[in-house]
């Protein structure tokens, strides 16, 4: 099985079928959506695209939110969750950058990532998916940044 193949099986298992699956809790297949998207959507906050939030943040997080329903039997859809997280938006809640500053974000980030990274749970290709994760953090969080 070739690398995409293997990186397209973890995908389906870990996040777009994830509720089938019989041999985690609901309570662990939850906390897998929730790492997975927060590393995603934390690896693309920290870019200097002010439109970020609504244009690329906004339809990740509906389907995180989508994928969550799916898990607890409620199911919802995107465009319902979309619906829900312009709420933030608009009423200007805050994010990491704001609140704890670039750095700080980045800092929270790794955190958030090793954490992310740490749950993704063994199978044949996991180390190639770990690498593949790792290279594409360092590119992204090197963006706007010093490098570091």
């Amino acid at each position: 099985m070739d690398v995409i193949s293997k990186g397209k099986d973890v995908i389906q298992r870990n996040i777009t079928e994830i509720e089938n699956r019989t041999d985690i809790s609901d309570d662990e297949k939850v906390s897998t959506i929730i790492k997975t998207f927060a590393a995603g959507c934390a690896s693309i906050a920290i870019q200097p695209f002010p439109i970020a939030d609504f244009f690329i943040l906004t339809p990740i997080q509906a389907y995180m939110g989508s994928r969550i329903g799916a898990i607890r039997g409620m199911p919802i859809s995107e465009s319902k969750m979309t619906e829900i997280i312009n709420q933030d938006a608009f009423n200007n809640r805050p994010n990491a950058a704001m609140e704890l500053g670039p750095e700080g974000a980045r800092c929270k980030i790794r955190d958030v990532l090793e954490k992310a990274i740490l749950s993704i749970p063994e199978c044949s290709g996991k180390d190639q998916l770990v690498k593949i994760v790792k290279k594409q953090a360092k590119v992204l969080m090197s963006a706007g940044s010093d490098g570091k």
